[in-house]
């Protein structure tokens, strides 16, 4: 469950507990995660560079939750392009295999 208020940002198993990290009433449960997200502070790349090949590689914008929440619905409209590729693709494989 992720939970966001203002530039503070939380991800926990359930939704109590990312309010509770969120308003600092307990650490985070996650591994490593140190307890609240800061949003990033620039831009950054992940490490496949990002070039549209469906690597998974892209760039993450710097700014407010809106900002970021705008870039993920578009990598996940980008996805969904490669899904649906993909499906034709299998559809065509088995239209070959049944020939």
């Amino acid at each position: 469950m992720v939970v966001a208020n203002g530039d503070r940002i939380a991800m926990e198993p359930t939704f109590q507990q990312a309010l509770d990290v969120v308003f600092g009433r307990r650490a985070s449960t996650l591994p490593g995660a140190g307890g609240i997200l800061e949003p990033p502070s620039s831009t950054t790349t992940t490490p496949d560079g990002g070039d549209g090949d469906g690597d998974g590689g892209g760039t993450v914008p710097a700014g407010d939750l809106g900002t970021l929440v705008d870039a993920a619905t578009d990598a996940a409209d980008a996805a969904q392009g490669e899904l649906d590729r993909l499906r034709a693709i299998l559809r065509e494989i088995g239209a070959l295999q049944d020939q």
